[in-house]
Formats: structure tokens, C-alpha cells, sequence
């Protein structure tokens, strides 16, 4: 079974949670930034002591609040994989929609390359309205014009990245891209040059990336099977999640013409430990809190169903209570959170999972308690349960 550990990389805070400051008026210093960044080489290399598969940061701009720090992971990934022996690295996600995707393509190819073929290329469209703008890019919701102009984006950028991965040379024209520019020779001597009608990346990956992709919508779900990217989905209220997994299953059968495999899905999860249930909801408190007073202000919280059977409004936070029951967040014992973890995998098939433990609020050294406590106490029972599973399409 694959394992992975998630963390959003943040600033070290010690006043989280609902007593604390909004977290919209939060300031760090490059100080600060720095002690999250060196936290994060520290739980790096405990994860690839402990035997996870991966390790996954995420992609994010301007976050003054001290939230999401790394501007560019593949820029952090290559110096953590440095430090490792064998853990692979990727993002949830990189926003590929303000990239340009031949850059993209090059920098991914080079961290592999020199890190022994330890990157995956997790991509999404972006989820920060703040942030696309500033780089060119737009940003929308629900299929309005702004979302389906990020869309047609992202899904042209993944065509010439994947021809510039695949190609000993190519060209590419469209009303954004032209590779190359016409006119120009590969020499500057008009003499002696010839057209430069044709690029090659350099390098190009000597391995196929593993692409890993946010699934939400529709759309997506066809496109990232059709593709033949890894879905990846969080595990939220199972009344939405179940026909979610079963319905990207089953596009993965359609477009690839063979059963959905193990290695088609992978789910996030929500993980603390405690000696207690009591203990691991009273330490965890905090956290969770901080957590989604930050998200609850961008955007309503997905993935939670109220009394009714609709979905949180804007605004609406949940209570740890709520996060636990409505089945995508893993608090308390070894065991409960074992026995928790083991029943969604053999219900689903899961086979790919990424386990977020790190969150603002924490001390570094309970989030390297809780990466030791999830490898040694929980995920035995999760490889042995995920030996006898039967996929649920």
C-alpha cells in the first residue's frame, strides 16, 4: 500500500484556534518562514526513516498569514530529496494556470532526473481567488466564464507540457503558445543557420512522471480519466464521497478500456493521535479550528452535509465533532483511528493514501510524535488490510 504525508508547510504558531487572532490579520517574518522550512527538512526526513511512500506540499502565493508558504515546490522537493534516501516528492497541487507550462515541464524534469526519479506531478487548476490574477490567470467557480477560461487553460498547458515531455522535438502553434517564435534560425549567422522550426526539451524525464490531479467537478472527473491521470480525492461525508469514487471509477473503465486499478485513486485524510480519545480531541482542537476559520473565509467548506442534507452555506464552520462524523477526519487512539482508516479502505479499495498530520497550531515536536505514532501504531493493519480488499468501482 501506498502511504504518503501531506503537509501545507506553515509558519510554527502557538495561539490557534477560535480564542486566536483572525487569522486574516496574522504577519510572519522571513524568520518565521524560515523555522517552518527547516521543520519541514526535520519531518521530511523522519517520514523516509519511517518507510512513507511519499511526501506532498502544496503550492501557494503571497500567504503573509503564514499559512501555505512554498511558492514553488519542486524548488523545495529538490533540496528535501537531497536529504532523503528514497521518499518521493509531489504537490497538492501545483497551480499549473500560472506556470508556463514548457518551465513547468523543464523544472519537473531536471528534479527528477537528479533526485533518482522521486518527483510526481500533482496538478490542479488552482482553488485561491487572490492569488491566479496576479500571474495572468483567471479564476471562477461552477462552470461560469472565468472558470471555463481557466479550464481551457490548464487543459491546453497540460498538452504541450506532456508533447515537450514526450517529443525528441516539436513545435506547437495556438492563439497563446508558438514554439518556437517563426522567423528566427538556430544560429545567428544567416549564412550558415537553419530555421528553427522545431525545439527540444532540455532535459526531457528518461522515466514517465506520475501525474496525480484534483478531481471535483464533472468535467475534470472526465478529463483526468480520459487522460490517465491519478485522481485524487479527499475523503469527506460518504454520501458524497462514495458516488464520487465509484463515478471516477467507473470513467477510468471507460476511457482506459480495463478495470480501475489501485493505482488509478488516491485518498487524503485527516489524522491526530492521542493516549485518548479525549486527549487527541482536546490537543487537536485548536488546529482544526485554525484550519477552517482560514478556509471558511475563502470559500463554503466542501465535503460537509448539514441537518438537512445540503451542503454547508459560506460561513458555516464545522466543529471537530462534525469533522470526525461526517467521516474525513481520524481523531483519536491508535485504534480508533486504525480501525477508522482500515473500514474505509476495505470498503472503497483504497490503495493510495495521503495522510495530512502536520497543521498550524502545532508544536513541531507533537507533529513528529504523530508521523512516528500513524507509521508504527496504524499503518500495519492498513497495508494488511488493503492486501485483502475487493474494489468498490
Amino acid at each position: 500500500m501506498h502511504i504518503g504525508l501531506y503537509s501545507w508547510a506553515g509558519c510554527l504558531i502557538d495561539d490557534a484556534g477560535m480564542d486566536g487572532p483572525d487569522p486574516y490579520d496574522r504577519r510572519h517574518t522571513p524568520a518565521d518562514a524560515a523555522e517552518g522550512y527547516l521543520a519541514l527538512l526535520d519531518w521530511a526526513k523522519l517520514a523516509d526513516r519511517l518507510g512513507y511512500e511519499s511526501f506532498w506540499l502544496t503550492e501557494h502565493h503571497f500567504q503573509r498569514e503564514g499559512y501555505q508558504i512554498i511558492p514553488n515546490v519542486v524548488l523545495v522537493s529538490s533540496i528535501l530529496a537531497q536529504h532523503t534516501e528514497r521518499i518521493k516528492f509531489g504537490a497538492f497541487f501545483h497551480q499549473t494556470p500560472i506556470w508556463h507550462p514548457i518551465r513547468l515541464a523543464e523544472d519537473l524534469a531536471i528534479a527528477d532526473i537528479m533526485s533518482g526519479g522521486r518527483m510526481l506531478f500533482g496538478t490542479g487548476r488552482g482553488s485561491v481567488q487572490r492569488e491566479m490574477p496576479i500571474f495572468g490567470a483567471t479564476f471562477g467557480r461552477g462552470g461560469d466564464a472565468a472558470d471555463t477560461a481557466n479550464r481551457d487553460l490548464f487543459e491546453e498547458q497540460m498538452t504541450l507540457l506532456k508533447l515537450a515531455w514526450s517529443s525528441d522535438e516539436f513545435s506547437y502553434q495556438s492563439d497563446r503558445y508558438t514554439v518556437p517564435a517563426p522567423g528566427f534560425l538556430n544560429t545567428g549567422n544567416p549564412a550558415t543557420g537553419r530555421p528553427w522550426d522545431k525545439v527540444t526539451l532540455v532535459p526531457r524525464p528518461v522515466r514517465q512522471i506520475p501525474i496525480y490531479q484534483a478531481v471535483v467537478s464533472e468535467p475534470t472527473f472526465h478529463y483526468a480519466a480520459k487522460e490517465g491521470h491519478i485522481g485524487i480525492l479527499p475523503l469527506v461525508n460518504r454520501t458524497l464521497f462514495g458516488p464520487r469514487w465509484q463515478r471516477f471509477g467507473e470513467l477510468v473503465e471507460q476511457y482506459q478500456g480495463r478495470p480501475v486499478a489501485g493505482t488509478d485513486r488516491m485518498v487524503v485524510v485527516q489524522v491526530h493521535i492521542g493516549e485518548t480519545r479525549e486527549q487527541a480531541f482536546e490537543r487537536f482542537r485548536p488546529a482544526h479550528d485554525e484550519r477552517n476559520r482560514f478556509l471558511g473565509a475563502q470559500r463554503p467548506l466542501g465535503g460537509y452535509l448539514d441537518e438537512d442534507g445540503n451542503p454547508f452555506d459560506f460561513g458555516r464552520l464545522p466543529t471537530l465533532e462534525e469533522s470526525v462524523g461526517q467521516h474525513g477526519w481520524f481523531v483519536g487512539t491508535a485504534e480508533q483511528v486504525r480501525d477508522g482508516l482500515v473500514e474505509a479502505i476495505t470498503t472503497y479499495g483504497i490503495e493510495q493514501l495521503a495522510v495530512e498530520i502536520a497543521f498550524a497550531g502545532m508544536p513541531k515536536s507533537l507533529t513528529e510524535e504523530q508521523i512516528a505514532a500513524f507509521a508504527t501504531e496504524v499503518r500495519p493493519a492498513l497495508e494488511r488490510a488493503a492486501h485483502g480488499v475487493v474494489s468498490v468501482s
